[in-house]
């Protein structure tokens, strides 16, 4: 059987080397396929490379847990943070997540697939008159949180959750692709102890498919990217029928890089 990896969501977070107080960034693995713990980690290494992803940030230990049963084996990836990491200066967060996959409704004036009765030649708008009606439909949802305990939270933090809430991913970030993730803002309470409780809430969606009319699927638009349709008209058996013409791309939320968050990159 084939070794595989894929990297656990909600892994990647930072954490204090109690030992050397270097901060440390953390990935954890789950490797298919053996129960060697030492093979495991050596897989992962020379699968993942000895950089974090985009960033200069050294692989320092990559150790397999020995599994009893199921062929497969947990593995956890730290790499040294260097010194500019964008980290908090007020500890390094306790951390969970949760996600929400429901639907959504969304209004669309085109379609994946469609077909005019009469003439049997594709179409992607609803036209009634001189008017593009198009349609409410559902579409896949995806919520995710994450969830945070900080020792204390400074001002110029509380800035930059506010300047950041409504924008997208720049960059790669943890396991999303570019332009994918929208920062929908934070929540936080403090704890009778002092410390923090913050709740990140961010919204999925992903590469957004492009068709024409006679090319069919020609690429993809990042997740929240604006798809809007150019059309024309044209005379068919001497009727006059409005087309797609092409797909125009519109960028409406302001590009960020996640990793200032400080809850890891």
């Amino acid at each position: 059987m084939p070794l595989t990896h894929e990297e656990r969501l909600g892994s990647r977070h930072h954490k204090r080397n109690t030992q050397t107080g270097q901060i440390e960034s953390i990935r954890i693995f789950t490797v298919r396929g053996t129960q060697n713990g030492r093979l495991a980690a050596d897989f992962v290494r020379a699968a993942e490379g000895p950089w974090y992803p985009g960033y200069a940030w050294p692989m320092r230990w990559c150790e397999g847990e020995e599994a009893a049963s199921h062929n497969q084996v947990r593995v956890v990836a730290t790499y040294e943070v260097i010194p500019n990491a964008p980290t908090d200066d007020h500890g390094i967060p306790e951390h969970s997540f949760r996600f929400d996959t429901g639907a959504q409704s969304e209004h669309l004036t085109f379609a994946l697939r469609q077909w005019d009765n009469n003439y049997g030649t594709p179409s992607v708008n609803n036209l009634i008159g001189r008017n593009l009606e198009g349609a409410d439909v559902f579409r896949p949802g995806f919520v995710y949180e994450e969830q945070h305990l900080w020792d204390s939270i400074s001002a110029a933090y509380l800035s930059t959750l506010y300047g950041m809430t409504a924008t997208v991913n720049r960059i790669a970030w943890k396991i999303w692709a570019r332009g994918s993730l929208l920062f929908l803002g934070a929540t936080g309470e403090q704890q009778p102890n002092g410390q923090v409780n913050v709740l990140y809430r961010f919204m999925y969606r992903p590469p957004t498919p492009l068709y024409n009319q006679a090319y069919g699927l020609y690429g993809y638009a990042y997740g929240w990217d604006y798809v809007w349709n150019a059309y024309y008209e044209t005379v068919v058996a001497g009727v006059r029928i409005r087309r797609h013409g092409a797909n125009k791309l519109a960028q409406v939320y302001q590009e960020t890089d996640f990793a200032n968050l400080g809850i890891g990159a």
